[in-house]
């Protein structure tokens, strides 16, 4: 877990993703693995797969405040998104 901290520290976001996979793999209820598998997917802009990972482990574990918030701020960026693609393809299919 501690490579984990690591890689997310040093922009290693895919390497993070994929441990958390390994991780999984193992122990399907690794609360460390699905919030630092969150914060990867987050820093990647992947808004609707942090929320996920952040929801899976809120749910394993309901003390996480931090998950819980990070879960609001990821619905709310992913309405963002979808507002910013919605305008810009627009006039591509009408």
């Amino acid at each position: 877990m501690h490579n984990l901290a690591g890689n997310l520290n040093l922009c290693r976001y895919e390497d993070t993703i994929g441990i958390c996979r390994e991780i999984l793999k193992q122990d399907e209820e690794c609360v460390k693995a699905f919030y630092r598998m969150a914060q990867a997917f987050f820093m990647l802009k992947e808004y609707k797969d942090a929320r996920a990972n952040y929801e899976r482990a809120f749910s394993l574990d309901s003390s996480l405040v931090n998950a819980q918030k990070a879960i609001v701020e990821c619905k709310r960026l992913e309405r963002e998104q979808e507002l910013k693609d919605r305008e810009r393809f627009k006039g591509l299919f009408g």
